[in-house]
């Protein structure tokens, strides 16, 4: 009984229906407010566990929650990033490309190739963490760029 991330699937019915088929009590949420949304913790067979990023609502952070937990029994697909953690991966990936000298060579215009080839890994990192999630084609992801650019 795997959870899918496309359809209109509960999570939390999903883990309470898991938790009957295995005798478990069903997971207990503390629910809070947390800068800009909610989080919930989830309490699963004496484990606590977190929802993996503030949601808009309390019901989508106790469903990410429940999601995390399912996640890790193997019975749904892992929860998506925010794009803020994207956002933040896709830092780091420049950061680490602008402290690196062997890749930093300088132009004929005097810009650094650095920058190009931080935009590309960049760009690959968005694609892996923000559209092959959802299986996009690369018109799709194209569109997206456009829209954010």
């Amino acid at each position: 009984m795997k959870a899918d991330s496309c359809s209109n699937t509960s999570f939390k019915s999903t883990l309470n229906e898991f938790c009957q088929k295995f005798r478990l009590p069903v997971p207990s949420y503390e629910t809070v407010k947390s800068g800009n949304g909610f989080v919930s913790t989830l309490i699963y067979n004496k484990k606590v566990y977190q929802s993996s990023n503030p949601q808009k609502n309390k019901k989508l952070a106790e469903q990410n929650a429940a999601q995390v937990v399912l996640h890790k029994l193997g019975q749904a697909p892992a929860p998506e990033p925010s794009l803020q953690d994207a956002i933040q991966k896709c830092a780091e990936i420049c950061s680490q490309v602008n402290a690196s000298n062997s890749v930093s060579k300088t132009g004929e215009n005097g810009n650094s190739h650095s920058l190009t080839l931080c935009f590309v890994l960049i760009l690959g990192c968005l694609w892996q963490i923000l559209i092959t999630p959802h299986q996009l084609c690369s018109c799709c992801f194209f569109k997206f760029l456009f829209v954010v650019s």
